[in-house]
């Protein structure tokens, strides 16, 4: 893991420990504040990456930003779960999984965090496989065991954004298939 300054959802600049992948044509970001939980688990966060854009009397304009939107579809969710394995296991064989492709962060110069799901994981797979340095003050974790964990915070904005893209397609979509219909019904028209 590498870090980057990120914008959480507070507002504040905040270095984090993070991996920006591309898994199943969707981007995504892992990143963690190196936050230990009550048994010794590394807390770890995951937000799908989008253009932030801005709706103007014009249309929806980009506003530069990059964003970390909460993953709300179940399916997705699961999907996004085995990315994480596959990353663990890759970190820890060393063989690349040619399903998962690492990006350079560089491509996240400017990256607001407006939703995420948290997830855990044993803080020696985070030190040895995931390689984030950690204060020699914190305990090691007695078990071996890693575990997913949903963030319950829904975040509307992140949700609001999802269903306007989802509109934009859908209306896409009705547009061309009136066009056709409309294509069938001269054509009837002109052989009758």
């Amino acid at each position: 893991m590498e870090k980057l300054n990120i914008i959480l959802e507070d507002g504040i600049d905040t270095e984090v420990n993070s991996l920006f992948y591309l898994y199943n044509s969707k981007y995504y970001f892992i990143y963690t504040t190196k936050e230990i939980d009550e048994n010794g688990y590394v807390i770890l966060y995951l937000t799908q990456i989008g253009k932030e854009v801005s709706n103007t009397p014009n249309g929806p304009v980009e506003t530069g930003y990059m964003i970390g939107a909460e993953i709300t579809d179940p399916e997705e969710w699961k999907q996004a779960q085995v990315s994480i394995s596959k990353i663990v296991e890759t970190a820890k064989t060393k063989v690349a999984d040619p399903s998962i492709q690492i990006l350079p962060l560089s491509m996240l110069s400017k990256l607001k965090i407006t939703g995420k799901k948290k997830f855990r994981l044993l803080k020696d797979i985070v030190k040895n496989d995931l390689d984030v340095e950690f204060e020699e003050s914190l305990e090691e974790p007695t078990h071996e065991v890693v575990s997913a964990q949903e963030n319950i915070v829904v975040d509307y904005r992140s949700k609001l954004f999802e269903e306007q893209q989802k509109n934009e397609e859908l209306t896409k979509q009705v547009e061309q298939l009136t066009n056709k219909i409309n294509e069938i019904q001269k054509i009837i028209s002109e052989n009758n």
